[in-house]
């Protein structure tokens, strides 16, 4: 691929491209902050060459997938649960690099994201492209499937396949890649080898989170302190159908005592937390109580949804409504996907002042699906703690995010792990995501009657 003073438009924004050559021998990868248009950038690579194959997959084709998916489902025609399309027949190879066997007779949208990510990087590899775009491969994946994924690259790198990685972290930038590509505001500011670009000023500048986190958050604390067990459970097993996912699980969280969830893709972790967020119709006929009250005793999945707060990709998979960014923070004082109540001056002002802090003010008033995976990510972050929740469930927060805003949303997490009121359950598979504040772990282990979980302190 050859580019000289290249300039398209694509979804209405202009993408400036003055000079970037990608020779056979070469493999890539593309930095660039959320926003910078790097997803856009994919797209074009995708489709500039079109007398060869390309490959690409990115968390908005994982999205598109399962939309379609949605779409397809009779579930409610044919009086039993439609499993749509199923692994085993999305795949026609299935002699593959990654265990399937597991998921192979499940429907594509009941896997979890590092599952269905895995799925589509090897239905791209069923095409024999010449160009392999992997955007953000990594996130999502547990630590096993992680491994397994850098054994794969090595493996592409060194194959007659030329890759292109679209990477938030130059930590994930794998050994092999020769080159870097550097994008920002829709235009490809620096390309060259990869030493050189990674240790150049310019590029420094621009990669390290420079700010503070303010020692007030906005908005009032509205905490139940007559109840110190947030959550109990006691003896829970869940099933779907002859799938078997927790076994026994025994668990109780006390106010501030923060806990980091663990296990591989596919464990369990997921229905652990829906359950938590009163998501998960399963939890009634079990032990489970939250917030001071028993499961099945009468209360309403919204006498649970105020006391949490919630991200996760399922959400921000959910949250397709068109709504403005201001309005989607807003709709965290109400629990809702879209705001269908008339808010109060103070809640607009909370709302305006949490966009001041993660600095998106000028995006305010734009449709939140138009922004990018990222700065959706921040959104529903702060979407989930306007209202200050005694429980805030974060599933792989810095998914999507870039070097600056990881570290903030960090900082931000231990903030409220350390100073504030509320109980942080967080879910990451990567080991460097690490919050100080967080001192325990639920670790849940695959076994046949479905995952068992241990508690542990953590490293």
């Amino acid at each position: 691929m050859i580019f000289k003073n290249y300039t398209t438009e694509i979804n209405n924004k202009k993408i400036y491209i003055p000079n970037w050559e990608i020779n056979n021998g070469e493999n890539w990868a593309v930095l660039g902050n959320n926003g910078s248009g790097k997803t856009l950038l994919g797209q074009i690579l995708e489709k500039y060459d079109c007398s060869t194959v390309t490959g690409y997959v990115s968390f908005e084709k994982a999205e598109n997938l399962l939309e379609e998916e949605r779409l397809k489902d009779d579930t409610d025609f044919i009086d039993m649960e439609d499993p749509g399309t199923l692994v085993s027949t999305y795949l026609t190879n299935h002699n593959t690099i990654f265990n399937i066997n597991e998921i192979k007779d499940r429907g594509l949208r009941y896997l979890s994201t590092g599952e269905l990510v895995k799925v589509i990087i090897l239905k791209e590899l069923e095409k024999k492209p010449k160009y392999l775009i992997l955007d953000e491969p990594y996130d999502g994946l547990d630590i096993e499937s992680q491994l397994i994924l850098e054994t794969l690259i090595s493996q592409l790198c060194d194959s007659e396949i030329t890759l292109i990685l679209i990477l938030n972290r130059e930590r994930d930038i794998h050994n092999k890649i020769s080159h870097v590509a550097f994008i920002h505001e829709n235009r490809v500011t620096l390309t060259g080898l990869k030493d050189e670009i990674l240790s150049s000023e310019s590029f420094s500048k621009i990669r390290h989170f420079s700010g503070i986190i303010p020692q007030q958050l906005p908005g009032v604390k509205k905490i139940n302190s007559n109840v110190n067990s947030l959550i109990c459970f006691i003896n829970v097993s869940i099933a779907f159908g002859d799938k078997k996912v927790l076994h026994n699980i025994n668990w109780n969280v006390e106010r501030k005592e923060h806990y980091k969830i663990t296990g591989p893709n596919g464990s369990g972790k997921s229905t652990l937390l829906k359950i938590v967020s009163a998501d998960n119709h399963q939890a009634y006929g079990q032990d489970i109580s939250l917030f001071g009250m028993k499961r099945g005793s009468g209360e309403s999945i919204w006498d649970i949804k105020k006391y949490v707060g919630l991200v996760s990709s399922s959400l921000q998979n959910d949250y397709r409504v068109s709504n403005s960014v201001l309005s989607v923070i807003i709709s965290g004082f109400y629990d809702s996907i879209g705001l269908y109540n008339k808010p109060s001056e103070i809640e607009i002002n909370i709302a305006k002042d949490w966009i001041k802090l993660v600095g998106l003010e000028d995006r305010e008033n734009s449709p939140f699906k138009e922004l990018s995976f990222g700065e959706q990510r921040i959104i529903l972050i702060i979407r989930a703690m306007v209202k200050h929740p005694d429980v805030l469930i974060v599933d792989e927060p810095c998914l999507g995010l870039d070097q600056v805003n990881r570290e903030f949303v960090l900082l931000l997490l231990d903030y409220i792990g350390k100073n504030g009121e509320t109980t942080l359950l967080y879910v990451s598979h990567r080991v460097e995501d690490y919050i100080p504040s967080i001192k325990k772990e639920l670790h849940l282990i695959p076994t046949e009657n479905g995952s068992i979980g241990q508690i542990k302190e953590t490293v």
